[in-house]
């Protein structure tokens, strides 16, 4: 057990301790000490001889204008540890250490349960066994990535010597052939002859083939459009327009001009010469004549003309006729390889036809614009031009079905080209250059190193896959043992939550452990808060009390599953953060057995009344002892401690009262309001021994404060003297000798803020 700390240099507040006086540690050691006297720097020290974490002491090195160099001398079992030289001289790994650094690193901080915290869980849980085993599974991956890495770098240097294009694995497995030189001049002789022929055969690849012909169809409508004649008009109305159109010697074109000029007539005057009209003159002929069924068939053989225009005018023909040109012109090529039966076609009669047709059908429509109520007959001029193209359909179908016929044969010429054979031979070319290649001193050195290190890594893998399953094993059986024993300390606690499916899994680099928080039979994965997500989290459904006994149960289960914990120095730092009274006695009990089971508890604590707790607890008189630790800036002092008499001190009497308002809005109200000055005075008395007389009050200890120079202690208030000011000033008027003050109403939510505040300024709170 750890018998006595002989010295501490350059650490913290432990600027130069040595040991004075009977310092010697027993199997039960408490420690009392304001917060910032050195509780956590004792801690640290511990952890560091545990680990050989040098880091935990220099980054806690004392700070000053000459800081001393780091030394501390510790004797365990009549051995001493010393570090010096930033390290140990050895290390003592049988300590279990519970403090804020155990939470943060473990079980929490803040407000979620990180991958870390998960990863440092694991193997706090598992123990020395499942680390053990835990440690391996990471050395040999660590081991297996960097033999991974090997063989990258060889697959790297031997890629290149491929020049087929082959996979690796194919290229390692190629056999020597002593003939291979005499294939290879072979190959390229026959690739020579293939590269001469290609030149015409690329030509024939990219050539295109000869497009069938398209002739255009005449308008379905036509023979239809010209049919068409209109009875619903006056009688006579078109016989009487035709006489007055040639009493006014109107040309073809009168008829429109007349419709045109019906629209403009209003109210029964001539839009041309402004004067009257009656029943008798010729415009109800015009409104009979021209009304919308006769404006419809109108449309319909405007319509025609311009679908004729589209289908079988000039633009049309002379598509059809570019597609014979340019046939004309393949069929010159494809001749001088392939027999080519196309049809010779006559483009001059062919376009005769055509445009013989066209004419004979605009004439049709024409006769039909200027009488459109009458029926247009085809005449035969249109059915003789119409049967010439006709015929033109039949030759341009034979002329189709030829150059079907043609592509056909143009089609199986381009597959007959020798570039697929010629890409055969050079890829064969390839493989028995690698052939040759595989076997060159310098390719057979660099795979045969390729495959010792894919064998070492096949070893490797085997390794790692027996001992994560030797961790799976073990972890099977050691997870629901630890969850069993946190869940009956957090029934010993009275928490409304238990823990649920608690395992572990491999997800990230190292293996981790995985829980759920049930409560009433619902059960929130213990992760990350992520505010986005609006649901109950570890944030929300735990609160702080329950964040500390989850975060005790983990540690206390450990050790109650440690087949060692008679071996072990148990090390408690302000156990019962944030509990309530139930629970600090429940955390006592739980000290006092552990006491009993292990080789020795060191327990540290702000609070007198909690380690008095414990030593009420605890029977054996001779295996316990009592020290006080203080601090004046960097200078510590461990020295023996009277705990009944620090429990029945003044100052932690109001320290009593102000933290039993402060957990449950206990106490008088006036009584809590003038334990405020006198805690606080006795607060500063108690950190900065002797620096203030009996006959001084708190408002000569800010004047202090004020005035005090950077070199002295006092100078580190600084920061805090306007919230000191501030309590000062509220908690003042309870101490004038004036009897209204105990009749005066006081207001309890300003009364909480300033016991806040207070106990806040003094260190017992964090928030």
């Amino acid at each position: 057990m750890l018998e006595k700390i002989i010295s501490i240099q350059g650490v913290g507040v432990f600027n130069d301790y040595k040991a004075t006086g009977d310092l010697g540690f027993r199997k039960t050691t408490m420690i009392l000490a304001e917060n910032g006297h050195g509780k956590s720097t004792l801690c640290a020290i511990l952890r560091s001889l545990q680990t050989g974490e040098s880091r935990l002491l220099q980054e806690r090195r004392t700070l000053g204008a000459t800081p001393p160099p780091q030394q501390v001398n510790l004797r365990i079992a009549q051995q001493n540890f010393t570090f010096k030289n930033d390290g140990w001289s050895t290390t003592y790994p049988d300590m279990a250490i519970y403090d804020a650094d155990f939470i943060h690193d473990n079980v929490y901080e803040g407000d979620s349960v990180e991958q870390e915290h998960r990863q440092n869980l694991y193997n706090y849980i598992v123990g020395e066994q499942g680390v053990t085993l835990a440690r391996e599974v990471d050395r040999l991956t660590e081991e297996i990535k960097g033999v991974n890495k090997q063989i990258k770098e060889r697959e790297t240097s031997i890629t290149p010597l491929i020049s087929s294009g082959m996979p690796l694995q194919n290229f390692l497995k190629l056999a020597k052939d002593e003939a291979i030189e005499e294939k290879i001049k072979q190959v390229e002789a026959e690739i020579g002859g293939m590269r001469l022929a290609q030149a015409k055969s690329n030509e024939i690849r990219d050539k295109p083939s000869p497009q069938e012909l398209r002739l255009p169809s005449r308008p379905a409508a036509f023979e239809k459009v010209l049919d068409q004649e209109m009875e619903s008009v006056m009688e006579d109305a078109e016989q009487r327009l035709r006489d007055h159109m040639a009493r006014c010697a109107m040309d073809a074109r009168g008829e429109a001009w007349i419709e045109q000029g019906v629209g403009y007539f209003h109210h029964d005057h001539c839009p041309f010469c402004g004067q009257r009209v009656t029943a008798e003159s010729m415009i109800p002929v015009y409104a009979s004549y021209f009304n919308q069924a006769y404006r419809d068939l109108q449309a319909s053989v405007t319509a025609l003309a311009d679908e004729w225009e589209s289908v079988m005018g000039e633009s049309a023909l002379d598509g059809l006729l570019s597609t014979l040109s340019k046939n004309s012109v393949l069929t010159e090529f494809w001749r001088s390889f392939i027999e080519v039966p196309l049809p010779p076609v006559d483009s001059d009669e062919l376009k005769r036809s055509f445009r013989n047709l066209s004419e004979a059908a605009k004439a049709l429509i024409e006769r039909k614009k200027n009488s459109p109520m009458e029926r247009v007959e085809v005449d035969n001029r249109y059915r003789e031009c119409a049967s010439g193209v006709n015929a033109w359909r039949e030759e341009i179908k034979k002329y189709n079905t030829a150059v079907s016929a043609c592509n056909q044969a143009i089609a199986a010429k381009k597959q007959e080209n020798h570039g697929v054979a010629l890409k055969q031979r050079e890829v064969q070319r390839n493989k028995w250059i690698d052939q040759r290649r595989r076997h060159e001193s310098d390719a057979v050195s660099l795979c045969k190193a390729y495959a010792e290190l894919n064998e070492k890594k096949l070893t490797l893998d085997g390794d790692k896959k027996r001992t994560k399953e030797g961790l799976d094993k073990y972890c099977l059986n050691m997870f629901p043992k630890f969850q069993e024993q946190i869940n009956l300390y957090l029934a010993k606690f009275n928490a409304g939550f238990r823990l649920a499916n608690t395992r572990h899994d491999y997800i990230g680099s190292s293996p981790r452990t995985v829980y759920q928080i049930e409560i009433h039979n619902a059960k929130i994965e213990a992760g990350t808060y992520k505010p986005e997500e609006i649901k109950p989290s570890f944030k929300t459904a735990l609160s702080s009390g329950d964040r500390s006994a989850l975060a005790f149960a983990f540690f206390m289960a450990q050790l109650r599953l440690d087949p060692r914990l008679d071996q072990k120095i148990v090390i408690f730092d302000d156990p019962f953060n944030s509990q309530d009274r139930f629970r600090r006695h429940c955390t006592q009990h739980e000290i006092n057995d552990i006491a009993r089971k292990a080789k020795q508890v060191i327990l540290l604590s702000h609070d007198p009344h909690f380690l008095h707790q414990v030593v009420e607890g605890h029977h054996d008189v001779g295996e316990r002892k009592t020290f006080r630790l203080d601090g004046e800036g960097n200078k510590a002092v461990l020295r023996e401690c009277d705990l009944k008499a620090e429990v029945k001190s003044h100052y932690h009497k109001n320290f009593t009262l102000l933290w039993d308002f402060y957990q449950n809005q206990g106490g008088e109200l006036l009584s809590v309001a003038k334990a405020i000055r006198p805690f606080l005075e006795g607060n500063l008395r108690s950190r900065f021994p002797g620096r203030f007389t009996e006959n001084q009050w708190l408002g000569d200890f800010l004047g202090a404060i004020r005035s005090a120079q950077p070199q002295e202690g006092l100078y580190e208030l600084h920061v805090q003297l306007s919230e000191l000011g501030e309590i000062n000033d509220y908690s003042k008027q309870f101490h004038h000798d004036n009897p209204a003050v105990d009749r005066g109403p006081i207001n309890k939510t300003e009364l909480q803020g300033f016991v806040n505040r207070t106990l806040r300024v003094t260190g017992n709170i964090n928030r």
